[in-house]
């Protein structure tokens, strides 16, 4: 995996334990990974219950996100830049 995914995975982790399982815990993951890394770091996130994955690949790349979210179980979440028609249309 990438190095920069490991250090968020092992901070990811150590939140939960400092936390536990009541407190919801987000991350947003600006559009930093391609298809394969941001499936394969939900994956192993699962077991820290993340309530939501915030945009780890640019919402232009509307089919990608679709390939991410069918792929994990963790609600997704993004789209703050987009705005009017032309931005959610796709």
């Amino acid at each position: 995996m990438d190095s920069a995914a490991d250090l968020g995975i092992v901070c990811v982790e150590s939140m939960r334990r400092a936390v536990g399982s009541a407190v919801a815990i987000k991350i947003d993951c600006p559009s930093v990974f391609n298809t394969e890394l941001a499936i394969a770091v939900t994956r192993q996130l699962e077991p820290q219950q993340l309530s939501w994955y915030e945009e780890p690949v640019s919402l232009l790349q509307v089919n990608q996100i679709r390939e991410i979210k069918e792929g994990i179980p963790q609600p997704m979440a993004g789209g703050e830049f987009l705005f009017g028609m032309q931005g959610f249309e796709p």
